[in-house]
């Protein structure tokens, strides 16, 4: 039996343990009840009504935000409904309770246990044993109420005089275990409610990784790459990088396209590698990791294992390129040929694809402005990033092409560069992306990007004559007016994240202290423009959330 059922079976017992004694009670007479219990009978029927409407709020506080209103009052009422096998709304209190979920269960079994014991003191009707789990549950199923609790307490029958054979003394040390139960579980559920008001009050502004260590990852990844191509048959290797927002929503989505002629270079054979980094090793496989061979030109062992779709690769502790091993393959559209997001938005031929839904939009703003803050001062990151640097892959998929819009990928080219005459033998390359990144016109373009995002257009479609200077020269003051111009003419069509997110990137160029070195301007950036976006997504998915 689940932990929640168990819930829901606790929640059958309280009253018909309270109404049994009721009867028991009643059937004793007020002079022999006296003689017998005193005050500690009713005492005991008081202390189990006050358990048990704490335990039935306490129940009805946690599920409301993990069932609808309609579930929440069928569970409430029937102690049987099969919606507390629900492996959803188990899965749900597992992340509303987080650490405590099991400690909530403890606590739940002790209660059952506690009822239990009252029940096998109850000379009442029993279902048979052999269908049933425990005592408990045996006189649940066989007493079932003669009214149902939305329609005041509910009410038991009983076919027989009931008879109770439990020490008064017995009867207080379960009902003190019992308010103890109800105790940590409503200090188990104050506490995950106060972890969880943060992400209530608004998005956290962090990301589900230290920005410091994503930035080591991949610094490292692109020098080990640099080194690793000692390939002197092509004259340049290109490597893709997934980017991903590393904020706490998940959605994958494809847009399908119609089969089109082929492309004039699908006769030659093309490899593509696209890389997810993953964190350091643990100590204890160290010695595995370095039995692999050390990888000396990746591009040959990527032809040799060109039937493979995902295979791994690591770092030892001198930082040498070992491999291969078996992967986890993550990514299930790393494969096939490319399209820009210049292509997926703007090209002509983009009319081959279906449409991009909002969510996608949404999700593709929320990816690329979070990549921006993970990559903005990484070599994997131009100098004027673009459009055209962000692209995805298109396969076949049931005799259709589809792009796989929620996984966005940025490019880097290795060329090969004269020989150095100190290492003859060696094959040196150098990257194509400046070395130099100017905050203010990467926070511009990210506000060009979010914008050709939101309305399919581009920017060298709205710039007039007056937006460009001398001899017809753009510059970033020139742009700033014309996106300022094409933010204030798509003013009514804008969503509040939207704009307050491109509004922000504007001020933020003017803004000669704007330094993502800094922790809380980077935080101002996640607050003001990847936080707003992202809560508009889950809007859209989720609809809004429960008062």
């Amino acid at each position: 039996m689940s932990g929640f059922e168990i819930a829901g079976l606790v929640l059958g017992a309280l009253p018909l343990v309270i109404s049994a004694l009721e009867h028991y009670e009643g059937g004793l007479g007020t002079y022999r009840a006296f003689v017998k219990w005193g005050d500690e009978l009713q005492k005991a029927r008081r202390e189990l009504l006050n358990q048990h409407t704490s335990y039935e709020m306490t129940l009805m506080y946690i599920l409301q935000d993990v069932v609808s209103d309609t579930d929440l009052a069928e569970m409430m009422c029937d102690a049987e409904s099969d919606l507390r096998r629900s492996e959803d709304i188990a899965m749900g209190l597992t992340r509303k309770l987080g650490i405590a979920y099991k400690p909530y269960m403890l606590a739940l079994r002790e209660m059952e246990d506690v009822m239990n014991t009252l029940a096998l003191h109850l000379d009442i009707d029993k279902a048979k044993r052999e269908t049933t789990r425990n005592e408990l549950e045996s006189i649940i199923l066989a007493n079932r109420p003669a009214t149902l609790p939305n329609h005041g307490a509910p009410k038991f029958h009983f076919n027989r005089r009931v008879k109770f054979t439990m020490k008064r003394r017995e009867v207080m040390r379960l009902l003190e275990r019992l308010q103890g139960c109800n105790a940590r579980m409503d200090t188990f559920t104050e506490k995950a409610e106060k972890l969880e008001e943060p992400s209530k009050g608004g998005w956290k502004s962090t990301l589900s990784m230290p920005i410091q260590q994503i930035q080591e990852y991949a610094i490292s990844l692109h020098q080990v790459l640099s080194r690793a191509w000692s390939c002197s048959t092509h004259h340049s290797h290109c490597a893709n990088l997934m980017l991903e927002h590393r904020m706490p929503i998940h959605a994958d989505r494809m847009v399908q396209r119609r089969n089109k002629s082929p492309r004039k270079d699908q006769g030659s054979i093309q490899s593509r590698v696209a890389f997810t980094v993953t964190p350091p090793a643990r100590a204890d496989t160290t010695e595995d990791l370095a039995k692999l061979e050390v990888i000396k030109d990746l591009c040959s062992v990527i032809h040799k294992h060109q039937d493979s779709s995902c295979f791994g690769l690591c770092l030892d502790l001198q930082g040498m390129l070992r491999g291969i091993y078996p992967g986890t393959k993550q990514n299930p559209s790393a494969a096939g040929d490319l399209i820009t997001l210049e292509e997926l938005l703007m090209s002509p031929k983009c009319k081959q694809w279906g449409s991009l839904t909002d969510e996608d939009r949404y999700t593709l703003a929320v990816t690329i402005a979070s990549s921006f803050l993970q990559l903005h001062k990484m070599p994997w990151l131009g100098e004027r990033w673009s459009e055209r640097d962000i692209v995805f892959f298109e396969m076949m998929d049931n005799r259709k092409h589809v792009v796989d819009v929620r996984r966005p990928f940025v490019t880097q080219t290795y060329m090969k560069s004269p020989q150095n005459t100190s290492a003859p033998t060696a094959t040196i390359y150098n990257t194509t992306p400046s070395t130099s990144h100017d905050v203010s016109t990467n926070l511009l373009s990210l506000v060009r990007i979010l914008l050709s995002i939101r309305f399919n257009n581009r920017i060298e479609e709205l710039r007039q004559s007056s937006d460009t200077g001398p001899n017809a020269v753009r510059n970033e003051a020139r742009d700033l007016q014309t996106l300022k111009r094409w933010v204030t003419q798509e003013k009514g069509n804008l969503s509040w994240a939207f704009k307050d997110a491109v509004s922000y990137c504007m001020r933020c160029f003017a803004d000669p202290t704007a330094d993502l070195e800094d922790p809380d301007f980077r935080h101002g950036v996640i607050d003001n423009v990847v936080a707003p976006l992202l809560e508009e997504l889950t809007y859209l998915r989720d609809g809004p959330p429960k008062a």
